[in-house]
């Protein structure tokens, strides 16, 4: 029986080290992180400017989002509101030249954290070309800072939550993408 106890404490004892850890080291990354990648599909510029602009198919959070709710435009651009359940954004669309260029902007109302995106579209003679752009900003302020920080670090400075969206848009459009 005190095996048991023993195996437990250690596990505990791990747990509790290794947040300890992720905590410390967390304070001393950077705040600022950036991704890039380009993604082919077999669709025109036009199909995947609509299917960004589908917010509710293809919400920036992903399939953390458990709810959206539209908000009033800014500048005559939309805004919205994702609730992932631990935390709720809201999304800004800072800047639609259709269907060529997209820029969005992320802000979390409890971490102090910003995700700006930019879609780059450029048809090809069989598709199109989307160049994705990431730039994620975590600033001091909550005790959560440490573990996002952490988080982009591991995941590549955001480049899997691109990659994880860019897969989900082609698969809305019914086609799979070409990572370039």
């Amino acid at each position: 029986m005190h095996w048991i106890l023993i195996v437990l404490a250690c596990a505990v004892g791990i747990l509790v080290l290794a947040t300890g850890l992720i905590l410390v080291v967390g304070r001393f990354l950077p705040e600022r992180y950036e991704a890039q990648l380009v993604v082919e599909v077999d669709r025109n510029p036009e199909e995947v400017w609509n299917a960004l602009m589908n917010v509710a198919q293809n919400p920036m959070t992903g399939r953390m989002l458990k709810r959206l709710e539209p908000l009033p435009d800014v500048n005559g651009l939309s805004s919205w509101l994702e609730d992932i359940g631990s935390t709720k954004l809201v999304a800004t669309t800072e800047q639609a030249d259709k269907p060529r260029l997209l820029r969005r902007r992320l802000a979390d109302q409890v971490v102090p954290m910003t995700a700006d995106w930019e879609m780059r579209l450029e048809e090809l003679a069989a598709g199109c070309r989307l160049t994705a752009a990431s730039v994620t900003t975590v600033r001091k302020g909550t005790w959560h800072v440490p573990f996002f920080r952490f988080m982009l670090t591991v995941t590549g400075n955001g480049k899997s939550q691109l990659r994880g969206f860019c897969k989900r848009l082609a698969g809305d459009l019914g086609t799979k993408p070409r990572f370039v």
